[in-house]
């Protein structure tokens, strides 16, 4: 096609020209777009060599090279095009984008909020940084950025999703699965919202139609593997099968992209099966990941046996501000 006959024109100049910063631009580009990964690192490589103060450069490398999966050198690559470029929107998003997927949450975090003080109403740096702060266990603040992203684009099902999520994290069950199910009925189909319901489903035993909806999901290929294992504990649990769905979870956690209900959830499990002293570790490594998570903090200090003793003044403030939050 079209990008086969750009791909070899670039080339065939980069050839008679391999020091043109245009041609090397053209040749990482349509690489990249082709699928030529190792190519387009190459000619942007040699780009950023010749162009050094160019962020674009380094932006586009960092494209690549977290295309790849190597998310420490599009690190590196995002954030010498911050440096050139303080002020550039993208730069300063992807390199947000690639600390969430390292799991460094908290630097992500303030990443997006500093893109959303260059760019207000970027709904993709919004959406982001509501799913980090659900995944963090800060509910509340999820809800507040969802309804804003619902009120202002009403026909996108991401915060409608997201909206969901938040709610059944917040036992709030009826409302959750309404979101879902309006996202099915504007979306047939969506995987993400089949999976979503699912889980909501299986928090009141309802096995069958939640495993009929993970099998659907699945059958799309469109679900990182982390949720799909996710969901399939989940089931197992449900199905009375605790210590292999608490096996399921833990490889969730251990791949770096669990979120505080994870943990809470692999430690509920663990306590279920009196194996406390798991369940301590398990929480301390989602408090450590999660500073701010009340949640963990408050199930730890119980596990611990902590909550007794209300003369610990950090046992007592912790559970009372979990509580503040937490679903009746």
């Amino acid at each position: 096609g079209k990008w086969d006959a750009a791909l070899q024109v670039f080339r065939n100049g980069v050839k008679r020209n391999p020091s043109s910063p245009q041609l090397l631009a053209g040749l990482g580009h349509v690489a990249a777009r082709n699928g030529h990964l190792a190519e387009a690192e190459q000619a942007l490589r040699q780009l950023a060599r010749l162009r050094p103060r160019d962020a674009a450069a380094q932006l586009n490398l960092g494209g690549v090279l977290a295309a790849t999966g190597r998310h420490r050198d599009a690190e590196a690559a995002f954030r010498a095009a911050c440096r050139l470029e303080p002020k550039n929107v993208a730069a300063q998003y992807n390199l947000a984008r690639c600390l969430s997927d390292q799991g460094a949450t908290k630097d992500a975090e303030d990443g997006y909020r500093a893109v959303l003080e260059l760019a207000p109403h970027s709904f993709e740096a919004s959406f982001n940084l509501g799913v980090l702060l659900f995944r963090r266990g800060q509910y509340e603040e999820a809800e507040q950025i969802s309804q804003r992203l619902l009120q202002a684009n009403p026909g996108r099902w991401e915060p409608r999703l997201q909206l969901g999520r938040v709610w059944q994290a917040q036992g709030r069950s009826s409302a959750a699965r309404a979101a879902f199910r309006e996202v099915l009925e504007r979306f047939p189909g969506h995987p993400q919202a089949q999976l979503s319901l699912s889980l909501s489903l299986l928090g009141d035993r309802d096995i069958a139609p939640a495993e009929e909806l993970i099998v659907a999901a699945e059958s799309s290929n469109k679900l990182r593997r982390e949720e799909l294992t996710a969901a399939r504990a989940m089931l197992l649990a449900a199905k009375g099968q605790t210590a292999e769905a608490i096996t399921r979870l833990s490889g969730v956690l251990d791949s770096g992209v669990g979120a505080v209900s994870h943990y809470a959830q692999v430690a509920d499990w663990l306590a279920e099966l009196r194996r406390r002293d798991e369940a301590v570790e398990v929480l301390k490594a989602g408090a450590a990941r999660f500073s701010g998570a009340m949640k963990l903090r408050a199930m730890l200090l119980i596990n611990q046996r902590h909550i007794c003793d209300w003369t610990d003044a950090a046992a007592a403030s912790a559970v009372i501000d979990y509580l503040r939050e937490a679903p009746s």
